[in-house]
């Protein structure tokens, strides 16, 4: 019976756990972290980005049930997870809309060929994949390098949020711009970095449309640490929109439409540090939970820090919900200290449903094209 209840424990760690990345995974296991600790990860590496676009116009569609959506994007999600992990890559931020994933190498050259020959295999494969399980997805890739960190953030009741920062990710938007259906873009650091083994096409302000790589990197699978050196206590906050049991199944809730609102803070731009960015965060979020807002997503680029956040069911005014959230942020939010530009909202609305997504990777994402509307309305 004690067996039973050791094996029970060890594997309701190693479920807990896979919500949190590899490259956080290594920093508990070696010396821990309080649950209230907010930390770092820095270091040079290569980064690919995964953009998914369609799931709002999937959801739309009336023929399919919203269970089915969600039954097969968590199967498609999950079996990308895998593939990425198997070319070495530790996927640090998982969504429905965007995977971002993380090459930690000798060098920056190095890491660049391996994310790279792992967007050019998996990219068009997960396009094939989508059309076998009827899901109409716009699939692009975009790989940079340069110093990448990766922090842990707590909110204002202790729940962790995994954020992206770090001067590889400043460039990152300016090659989705280039990115059609199942290319791989890579931005002028990487088609620096890679250049002897590239073959693509230049693109103007020297991007470029990576085509095929004309020397093939050795694979290496990416190697987990062992979970024998975290608690439970450390990861389960991670877990934040998980069942109790997040091993069992995937689960869909909120299933209908939500109004997502994106608040950017310019002050907490690229290199505000980690402290600053802790603080800032707790009193956003606390600010959330007044409105009633869930916050599904945060990250840091050149233009600050955007935090996006659901707010529930919409029951017959869009607009009005949409304007109430607004009004209701525009006044608890105040203007970052030192910030150069006020703060800025983006509101948009549309189906939303959640689901858990299970595997050697887990986390709980939206899909639904709100956000990356939110997002887009609130950085112009």
């Amino acid at each position: 019976a004690m067996q039973r209840m050791s094996n029970s424990g060890q594997t309701a760690l190693t479920d807990l756990a896979a919500f949190v990345p590899t490259e956080l995974r290594w920093r508990l296991a070696n010396d821990g972290a309080l649950p209230s600790e907010a930390f770092e990860e820095t270091g040079d590496g290569a980064l690919l980005h995964i953009d998914i676009g369609g799931w709002g116009a999937i959801l739309a569609d009336i023929q399919r049930p919203a269970s089915s959506v969600v039954a097969s994007a968590a199967t498609w999600l999950e079996t990308l997870c895998s593939a990425l992990a198997e070319y070495g890559g530790d996927v640090v931020e998982l969504g429905a809309e965007q995977l971002a994933v993380l090459w930690r190498e000798e060098s920056l050259p190095a890491a660049v060929q391996r994310a790279s020959l792992a967007a050019l295999a998996v990219v068009p494969w997960a396009l094939e994949l989508a059309s076998e399980a009827q899901l109409r997805l716009h699939i692009s890739a975009t790989v940079t390098c340069g110093e990448v960190s990766v922090f842990a953030l707590r909110d204002h009741r202790g729940v962790g949020y995994v954020v992206l920062s770090g001067d590889a990710l400043l460039e990152r938007m300016k090659a989705t711009t280039w990115a059609r259906q199942g290319d791989v873009v890579l931005t002028p650091a990487a088609a620096g970095a890679a250049q002897a083994t590239a073959d693509g096409i230049v693109l103007p302000d020297g991007f470029m449309r990576l085509l095929a790589l004309t020397t093939q990197p050795q694979i290496e699978p990416l190697h987990r640490p062992q979970t024998h050196g975290i608690s439970c206590e450390t990861v389960r906050p991670f877990a934040r929109e998980s069942t109790g049991t997040p091993s069992v199944e995937s689960f869909a809730r909120r299933d209908g439409n939500a109004v997502v609102l994106a608040v950017r803070l310019p002050a907490l731009a690229h290199g505000c540090g980690l402290e600053r960015t802790q603080s800032v965060f707790v009193e956003v979020t606390a600010i959330a939970a007044r409105v009633g807002a869930t916050v599904t997503r945060l990250f840091i680029d050149g233009t600050g820090l955007t935090v996006c956040m659901v707010l529930g069911q919409l029951e017959k005014d869009a607009a009005r919900a949409a304007a109430s959230a607004l009004l209701a942020c525009e006044k608890y939010v105040p203007a970052p200290r030192g910030a150069r530009a006020p703060c800025s909202f983006g509101v948009a609305a549309g189906a939303s449903v959640a689901t858990n997504v299970l595997g050697e990777r887990r986390a709980v994402v939206r899909l639904g094209g709100a956000e990356r509307l939110a997002i887009a309305l609130a950085r112009r």
